[in-house]
């Protein structure tokens, strides 16, 4: 029985024993060639690291004054926050507002004046607009005076000119009159010295008497051109009386025109001077030209005089997108370019809890700039990040200018097997060289 028993126990012992090294044989081969194909197969990110930090994508806004002048007030500090319009610097504004004070009296004279000249020329009531005699009724009450003084003085002068032509069209009727009278006597006359000359001639009538008679006739008809005489002088003289009417009126029209005209003109010009003039007072109060934070303020003691173009205050925006600048190393220069991705990680906050940012390059600087202290070379590298925020259990986090940040620029992706065959080919290259 134990005979029978032995063989079979070793003919099992020589099977497991044949069997066990050529499994474990395939087995780690399998899991090599597993582990192959998994580092063929399997992707990673290639990604280029810098460090940079938060910047807005408008430029730093310097505020400064074109005419300069002197500091009346500073309403904000360093590093407060400020919205655009807010109010910076108070200047002072005593000169330029009695400047301006004088031009808006000289304007609503002059309006007041074009109301004048207009309501002369078209014959008519002084209209003005109701704020001009609202805020300005001695000016209006000093026109509308001027105005009835004006118009009296010109009818007077027209009821003297319309007198004169009227008493002249007596003359020529009278004159008329009177060489009428003497032309029907000189008619007689001269049929009375036909008469007295053929009674003459018969004898039947002295010689004195026809002499006599003659002299009439010749009387009469230098009466007779006489009278003509003043009815055409009383004539010429009616016609100048109506002309000298014609006359006074035109150039009254045309003097008012003129008057209006140059009034006109000089409205224009106070209205541009008082728009300057508006503009130079309104810019006395210094506001900030966008919303952001005051960096710098050079300008900060009331009493402080300064010269026109000087910068008074700078302004770091917040509002609107955000840039990071980061520092790229010379080396790595070459592996991006303009649309890669890029990821954000802001040092502030624990990007575990609070997440990252996605971006990617908007610009990469044209040449390397040198650190004077290190002597390091970089790039300058722009990312645009998808939005200007964090954000954790519904709270938001804006980020600020400023904060530094890390910076994963992505170049592409490969496999795993590809960096074990690039250090293979690395050793190859370098084998069996003399350095």
């Amino acid at each position: 029985m134990a005979s029978q028993l032995l063989p079979r126990c070793a003919t099992l012992a020589d099977t497991r024993t044949g069997f066990g090294p050529r499994g474990l044989i395939l087995l780690l081969a399998s899991l090599v060639v597993l582990a192959l194909v998994w580092a063929g197969w399997a992707q990673v990110e290639q990604v280029v690291r810098a460090t940079g930090k938060v910047e807005p994508a408008d430029q730093v806004q310097v505020v400064n004054h074109r005419s300069g002048g002197r500091v009346a007030g500073v309403a904000v500090r360093e590093g407060a926050f400020v919205s655009q319009g807010d109010v910076l610097l108070h200047l002072d504004d005593e000169l330029d507002r009695s400047a301006l004070t004088e031009l808006q009296g000289r304007l609503d004279a002059e309006r007041a004046r074009v109301a004048r000249l207009e309501a002369e020329l078209l014959e008519r009531g002084l209209q003005v607009p109701a704020t001009l005699a609202q805020l300005r009724p001695e000016l209006v009450a000093e026109e509308a005076a001027l105005l009835a003084a004006r118009t009296t003085a010109h009818e007077r002068q027209l009821a003297q000119l319309v007198s004169t032509e009227h008493r002249r069209a007596i003359e020529v009727e009278e004159q008329a009159h009177a060489v009428q009278r003497l032309e029907r006597t000189l008619a007689i006359l001269k049929q009375e010295a036909a008469a007295t000359a053929e009674l003459t001639a018969r004898g039947l009538s002295p010689r004195l008497r026809q002499l006599g008679v003659d002299r009439q006739v010749a009387d009469a008809e230098g009466e007779l051109e006489v009278a003509k005489s003043s009815r055409d002088a009383a004539a010429a003289a009616q016609i100048e009386a109506q002309d000298a009417q014609a006359r006074l009126v035109a150039d009254r029209e045309r003097d008012l025109r003129l008057e209006l005209a140059a009034s006109r003109a000089e409205v224009f010009n106070l209205e541009q001077a008082l728009h300057r003039q508006g503009q130079v007072v309104h810019e006395l109060v210094v506001r900030a030209p966008v919303t952001g934070i005051v960096k710098d303020l050079v300008v900060n003691t009331p009493g402080q005089s300064f010269a026109p173009h000087t910068p008074l205050v700078t302004i770091v925006p917040t509002e609107g997108p955000l840039l990071v600048e980061a520092r790229v190393a010379h080396s790595d220069i070459g592996k991006l370019h303009v649309g890669q991705e890029a990821v954000v990680k802001v040092m502030a906050f624990d990007y575990l809890r609070y997440g990252r940012l996605e971006g990617r390059i908007i610009h990469i600087a044209a040449d390397a700039t040198t650190d004077e202290r290190t002597g390091e070379v970089t790039y300058r590298v722009r990312v645009e990040t998808d939005r200007p925020e964090l954000e954790r259990d519904g709270v938001t986090y804006p980020l600020v200018p400023g904060m530094l940040v890390d910076v994963e620029l992505i170049t592409g992706e490969r496999s795993i097997l590809s960096f074990l065959t690039d250090r293979i080919l690395m050793l190859r290259d370098d084998a069996f060289r003399e350095g």
